[in-house]
């Protein structure tokens, strides 16, 4: 009930709640619920913007899940610590973090598509242009090969950003109308709304201000943003 509060977009209530069903499986001593509780506890911390919270609740996760032998959540645990500290600015120490989910990870898996992703993210950050390309392409195969739509809709608008920086537009282009197709295909309002911002500035990029501008505007106006 609380994750489904939290979708509505009561991520405060949702929280209460899932500290509500967190309490009730550490009197019964069912780790398995304390485990879930803690994960969805540490996602709506995230959502919330208590970094400090969702951290907190993700290490308590991470000794559990330690304790019962669970190496996927562990993978997961650290996944959300390195979400953290990536928001933080501690880019070092979140791409240690995603380093150790590729890990943990099984091979072939979201997760572990998802933590090279974001490795690519970083080094984009800072101005590594080879290696985030290596990232996102990794990251791409992956997803595309497990029919992963939203990996790979994030894995496209990411080489189109990346190509932006490179002054190679018409490649960027290009990522930025597949990421499109697949995200309304696939009815994923808010990776639409990305889509068409990178698709904006690639046209501010080619001097099409005016074009630009009326993307920009529409994206602004788009349901998407407003739910």
């Amino acid at each position: 009930l609380g994750l489904v509060r939290g979708r509505q977009g009561a991520w405060q209530e949702g929280l209460g709640l899932i500290l509500q069903g967190l309490e009730v499986g550490e009197q019964l001593n069912d780790v398995w619920a304390i485990e879930g509780a803690l994960r969805l506890a540490a996602r709506a911390s995230v959502n919330l913007g208590d970094l400090q919270g969702a951290a907190r609740y993700a290490r308590r996760c991470m000794k559990v899940c330690r304790e019962t032998g669970a190496l996927e959540s562990v993978a997961w645990c650290k996944f959300t610590l390195a979400e953290i500290a990536k928001q933080a600015g501690q880019l070092d120490e979140a791409a240690r973090l995603y380093a150790e989910v590729r890990a943990l990870s099984p091979p072939d898996t979201p997760q572990l598509a998802n933590a090279t992703m974001n490795l690519g993210d970083i080094a984009l950050l800072r101005g590594q242009h080879r290696e985030a390309r290596r990232h996102f392409e990794d990251a791409l195969a992956s997803f595309q090969a497990r029919r992963v739509e939203w990996g790979a809709i994030n894995a496209l608008e990411n080489l189109g950003h990346l190509n932006c920086a490179e002054q190679r537009l018409s490649d960027a282009r290009s990522c930025f109308e597949q990421a499109l197709t697949l995200a309304r295909g696939s009815h994923r309002l808010p990776l639409v709304v990305n889509s068409l911002v990178g698709l904006a500035c690639v046209q501010h990029l080619e001097g099409a201000l005016e074009r630009a501008l009326e993307l920009f505007s529409a994206t602004a106006r788009h349901p998407a943003l407003h739910h």
